[in-house]
């Protein structure tokens, strides 16, 4: 076991295919926390506090315990982690506004992504502007 969580550290490469079991269970016992709290900024951030964080990162390790034996060898199991849990935000917040307008209620929009949405046209404009000028 001390084999596999100094491979998670990114100290050795374990070249057992059987120990892609091992490595996923340890890499979930340290790291669940810090997944849990980070998908609990993500649902925050996107406005979906009424989700478990808990239960986004199960679903992301069993997609880990699926591709245990190609995620054996990745550079950055973390990283990979990190950007499935996002993945599974965004999902959920598209199942969610779905869910709403099926329904027929609004769809409520976090200030931050009004912001975004409104950031991102300025940019896009200023783009446009610059390419404009650059033409002349």
């Amino acid at each position: 076991m001390l084999l596999i969580c100094t491979f998670l550290n990114g100290n050795t490469k374990a070249e057992n295919p059987k120990s892609a079991d091992s490595i996923i269970e340890c890499f979930y016992q340290t790291k669940s926390k810090e997944l849990v709290r980070l998908c609990r900024i993500l649902l925050y951030t996107r406005g979906l506090v009424d989700s478990d964080p808990e239960d986004i990162v199960q679903k992301v390790a069993m997609k880990a315990w699926e591709k245990r034996y190609r995620l054996m060898y990745h550079p950055n199991l973390m990283g990979w982690c990190v950007d499935a849990c996002k993945k599974e935000c965004d999902a959920l917040l598209r199942m969610k506004k779905c869910q709403r307008r099926k329904l027929g209620l609004p769809v409520p929009l976090a200030d931050e992504m009004l912001l975004d949405k409104q950031q991102d046209a300025i940019m896009r404009w200023l783009n446009k502007m610059e390419a404009k000028e650059g033409r002349k």
